[in-house]
């Protein structure tokens, strides 16, 4: 009997030194979107039949650490893509993973959000309430100004004092206390009195590519004491990128508004080549020019 437990004493100590022994890897890398070949931020990694999970920062890039080496199911999920199931063997220390995803059929139409954080993040993950008026919409409605682009908009109340001229006020408040961006760009007021009106009014409206509007308040916004009533941001159109060599987009567009004395144009030229693109603009608009008779 004493041989059994001595011998059962040693298979015990072998194996609880080969389990302590055992050798660990760790997940890495980065993932992208697969049309437009930008980071995805907020990627949710779940390794199968584990508890570890991880999720990608604003360079698209993750970190799991201390699996046990072996075979695994990893999903990679995020609201709007198609979701991505990898077979990884981990055999060495360091697993390094490269990943594109693809959006589903029918939530195209779901924009990232720039200006909550600074950098563009899915709309679910976004701790703000935000309110994004999209290109399609306002090429639809064909709004001659801000106001008219923001009409409707939960929380905000534009006004037009004049021509060429736009404020919006959020959270009962207005002028300097809420801030206008233009990708990130912070627009000069013209301040009158307590109160300061942008040059958002005389942006045309076929520059935009998209309006995000955040109600300030609750620390969310990272621009300081002059977005307390929120933040107006205007985002020129996404660049396109492609594959297929070289290619080279131009474009023009037109308007006249008798009622409101607008006449302008606008045209640019877009060039795009696998990660490089470029886009040239240029445009006049005359607003409200009378001639005395």
């Amino acid at each position: 009997m004493k041989h059994i437990l001595c011998l059962l004493s040693l298979l015990l100590i072998d194996i609880g030194s080969g389990l302590w022994a055992q050798e660990v890897a760790s997940f890495q890398g980065s993932i992208y979107d697969g049309t437009r070949r930008k980071p995805l931020a907020g990627v949710q990694v779940i390794v199968e039949r584990t508890l570890l999970t991880g999720q990608t920062d604003r360079r698209g890039f993750f970190q799991i650490e201390d699996l046990p080496q072996g075979f695994y199911l990893v999903r990679f999920q995020a609201p709007g893509y198609a979701t991505v199931v990898r077979e990884i063997v981990a055999e060495q220390a360091v697993v390094s993973i490269g990943l594109s995803m693809e959006r589903r059929p029918g939530d195209d139409a779901i924009p990232e959000l720039v200006t909550p954080q600074g950098f563009a993040r899915n709309p679910f993950l976004s701790p703000a309430s935000v309110s994004a008026v999209a290109a399609r919409e306002i090429n639809r409605s064909m709004p001659q100004g801000l106001g008219q682009a923001l009409a409707g908009q939960p929380g905000l109340w534009t006004f037009q004092p004049g021509l060429g001229q736009a404020g919006v006020s959020l959270r009962g408040l207005s002028g300097q206390r809420v801030l206008t961006v233009m990708d990130g760009i912070r627009l000069s007021p013209l301040v009158w009195g307590d109160g300061a009106d942008s040059y958002l009014g005389m942006l045309p409206v076929h520059a935009w590519g998209r309006v995000e509007v955040v109600p300030g308040g609750g620390g969310m916004i990272p621009y300081g004491a002059d977005a307390i009533g929120g933040v107006v941001q205007v985002l020129s159109p996404d660049l396109a990128y492609t594959d297929q060599g070289w290619q080279v987009h131009g474009y023009g567009r037109g308007a006249w508004w008798q009622g409101s004395q607008q006449l302008g144009g606008r045209a640019g030229l877009s060039l795009h080549h696998g990660r490089v693109a470029l886009s040239l603009e240029g445009g006049n608009w005359d607003m409200g020019d009378r001639i005395a008779g």
